[in-house]
């Protein structure tokens, strides 16, 4: 079965509705829409897809697609601690690839998780069995439980933000 990731996407909010903020993007960038965003030197890259640890000073999601031009404007929408995102589920990676098998339940709710790039997409999915690697925390299920490839209600863990 193959993979339908979806991107990151704004879902909702405690206070508030995310202002779309606006950066510039660094060198050699092609990153999707809904990529977590970092700092370089003032440009925001997208952050470094990694099995190997958490991520670390995330400044917001992408609202666009890169342009690929170095120094475009981009739009994205900031981390806060009130915002809750959409996020696909899926499966630990085979070849830097979502495989199309990963899901989550009711009982993985208030767990958090791992976020991967998918190689294939270019999509950030939840991989649901890295526990290790933590960068968000599921809160509540959008699609049905056991739905692979299903979209859950994240916040992302303070440790991993700019401001965290």
């Amino acid at each position: 079965m193959a993979a339908n990731i979806q991107p990151i996407t704004f879902d909702s909010a405690d206070v508030g509705y995310p202002a779309l903020h606006w950066g510039f993007e660094g060198t050699t960038q092609s990153f999707k829409l809904g990529a977590p965003l970092i700092n370089s030197g003032g440009y925001l890259i997208e952050a470094t897809a990694s099995n190997a640890g958490a991520l670390s000073g995330v400044i917001g999601i992408a609202a666009a697609a890169a342009s690929g031009t170095t120094h475009a404007a981009i739009p994205y929408y900031p981390m806060n601690a009130s915002f809750y995102w959409s996020i696909t589920v899926d499966g630990a990676e085979s070849g830097n690839n979502a495989p199309g098998t990963g899901s989550l339940t009711q009982a993985n709710m208030f767990t958090s998780y791992n976020i991967y790039k998918d190689g294939n997409s270019g999509y950030w999915f939840l991989e649901d069995s890295d526990t290790t690697h933590l960068n968000v925390v599921a809160i509540d299920l959008i699609d049905p439980a056991s739905t692979v490839n299903g979209r859950v209600r994240v916040k992302f863990l303070s440790a991993v933000t700019l401001a965290g």
